[in-house]
């Protein structure tokens, strides 16, 4: 299996508003204490700041990178972040 795209958590291969919509309630369900819903890959694809926790500052992220890319941003998600910290 190919591995997901960093962002496109639900792998349809745009990073949206809905993948960060699927961060925030994964990461409600982890903060309830749940063992959560995402796969090993779901998990990879949606730690945006590798610091090894799926939380809101992920989803964050993709909403920032998702309005860069709505007004005409070109740039991966990798290469945004590289330019924006």
């Amino acid at each position: 299996a190919e591995e997901q795209a960093m962002g496109d958590v639900d792998g349809d291969g745009i990073i949206d508003a809905n993948d960060a919509s699927i961060i925030l309630a994964e990461y409600t369900l982890l903060s309830t204490g749940d063992s959560g819903t995402f796969t090993e890959d779901m998990k990879k694809s949606a730690d945006i700041n590798k610091d090894g926790q799926v939380d809101s500052v992920d989803s964050s992220l993709i909403l920032s990178y998702y309005a860069y890319t709505s007004t005409g941003g070109t740039d991966t998600i990798e290469k945004f972040l590289e330019t924006s910290e």
